[in-house]
């Protein structure tokens, strides 16, 4: 491999490893929101975005794949699960307090 096919193999690697900025449409098309209800989030400031010029609105992929996973719902199981563990947790401290 000669010098420009390494330096444009790097050139490659660095830009995939930048996130491109998805623009406002992009980005009502990857959350499937109308553009309307997206507005109405960057307005109330509750979705990260961005206004470089003050005008133009942008959002990182990333950011979005975030907020969207904020908040998850635990299966019945998992609540089950933890509902025990409290329970043998508990048992063993009164226990050990009446010891």
């Amino acid at each position: 491999m000669n010098n420009d096919e390494l330096i444009e193999k790097l050139d490659e690697i660095v830009n995939a490893s930048i996130e491109k900025p998805l623009t406002f449409d992009e980005a009502c098309q990857f959350l499937g929101m109308k553009k309307s209800t997206l507005y109405k989030m960057t307005f109330s400031k509750k979705i990260p975005h961005s206004k470089p010029g003050g005008k133009r609105i942008y959002f990182k992929k990333s950011d979005l794949v975030n907020w969207m996973l904020k908040n998850p719902v635990k299966t019945k199981e998992r609540i089950e699960d933890e509902a025990s563990n409290y329970i043998i947790k508990n048992e063993r401290s009164i226990n050990s307090e009446r010891t």
